[in-house]
């Protein structure tokens, strides 16, 4: 919790401080780019999942890696996953955004509310039936408990 909300008071703090710095016409343009959302979305994963690691890791484990790796190495870790994420989420994006013209046109073909909700219904399965193949329970949550 307190590694949340860090993240979000470094965020807020980041938005505020931006506009001062740059001017609101320059930041504005700077969060109308690419890279600078791909790499926002990217470092709000990586936070996320270093967040999680208190559930993931035991504390004899964390220490041990924080040790390890050292200061710099978990800042290193830290700009790999963010770099990975951006690219990965980024990419999800763009396809998304290129697959969903598609998918409204294959959604208005379809002629009724019934065969409409069918359809999204159908999706909504196909997705959980996916997802349970690849998803096992997390037991790792209850054993920190």
């Amino acid at each position: 919790g307190l590694m949340m909300g860090a993240g979000a008071s470094a965020n807020k703090l980041w938005q505020v401080a931006m506009p001062r710095c740059l001017g609101k016409q320059r930041y504005k343009a700077l969060c109308g780019g690419v890279m600078y959302p791909w790499l926002c979305s990217g470092m709000t994963c990586a936070w996320f999942a270093l967040g999680l690691a208190c559930f993931w890791l035991e504390l004899p484990q964390f220490t041990f890696l924080a040790q390890s790796l050292g200061v710099l190495g978990i800042i290193f870790a830290f700009c790999v996953l963010t770099l990975a994420s951006a690219i990965i989420l980024g990419l999800t994006r763009y396809a998304s955004g290129r697959l969903a013209p598609l998918a409204s046109r294959m959604a208005a073909r379809a002629r009724g509310v019934v065969v409409h909700n069918m359809m999204l219904g159908t999706r909504v399965v196909i997705i959980g039936l996916v997802l349970s193949f690849f998803h096992k329970a997390p037991e790792f949550v209850y054993r920190a408990f």
